[in-house]
C-alpha cells in the first residue's frame, strides 16, 4: 500500500512526487509546523490559500468538501495566468460531480493507484484510512515525467477530453 506522508506523497522507491529544488506552492496546507511537502510556500487556513497567487510548481491536496471545487477553479485561473506551471492534484475518484470535470478539464493524466492511499499524521498513524479510492491528477506539459514516477503504483491514463459539438 502506498503510504501518504501527512501531504507527502512518496511512490514506493521512496522517490518524492516533486523535486524540492522546484516545488514552490501547497496551497492547502495543514501545518507549518510539519513541512512534508518540499515547498517555498505553505499556506495554512489562515492564509487562505485561494486568495494567494500559486506559482510554480504546485501540490494540491484541497480540504474535502461540498466547496472542494473552488481549489480545482482557482487552479484553472493560475495555470491560464501563467502561475502554475506543473501541479499534481490529490482528490477522490468522485467521478459525478462538478470538481471532477474541472480537473478533467486542466489535467492531461490522471493516475488511478492499485490499493487505497494511507494518510500518515506527525506522529506517523495512520488511523482507520480512507473510505475512498484516490486519484491523482497531472496538470502541466511534461506527462512522461508524472507517467514515470506513477506507474509503479497504479494505471495512468491519458485524460479523455470531450468532442467538440
Amino acid at each position: 500500500m502506498a503510504t501518504l506522508h501527512h501531504r507527502s506523497f512518496q511512490v514506493p522507491s521512496g522517490k518524492h512526487l516533486h523535486d524540492p529544488a522546484h516545488s514552490h506552492d501547497d496551497p492547502a496546507r495543514n501545518s507549518r509546523e510539519i513541512p512534508n511537502v518540499p515547498a517555498a510556500r505553505h499556506y495554512v487556513a489562515v492564509d487562505n490559500g485561494l486568495v494567494q497567487r500559486w506559482d510554480g510548481r504546485v501540490f494540491l491536496n484541497p480540504p474535502f468538501g461540498h466547496d472542494v471545487e473552488q481549489w480545482f477553479s482557482k487552479l484553472y485561473l493560475e495555470r491560464s495566468a501563467g502561475r502554475t506551471t506543473e501541479a499534481i492534484v490529490l482528490w477522490k475518484s468522485a467521478t459525478e460531480t462538478a470538481a471532477w470535470k474541472t480537473l478533467t478539464v486542466i489535467s492531461c493524466r490522471v493516475c488511478f493507484p492499485s490499493a487505497r492511499i494511507r494518510f500518515a499524521g506527525p506522529s506517523g498513524d495512520g488511523g482507520p484510512g480512507p473510505t475512498f479510492s484516490p486519484a491523482l491528477f497531472y496538470v502541466g506539459g511534461g506527462p512522461e515525467r508524472f507517467e514515470r514516477a506513477f506507474a509503479e503504483i497504479g494505471a495512468v491514463w491519458v485524460v479523455p477530453k470531450p468532442f467538440p459539438i
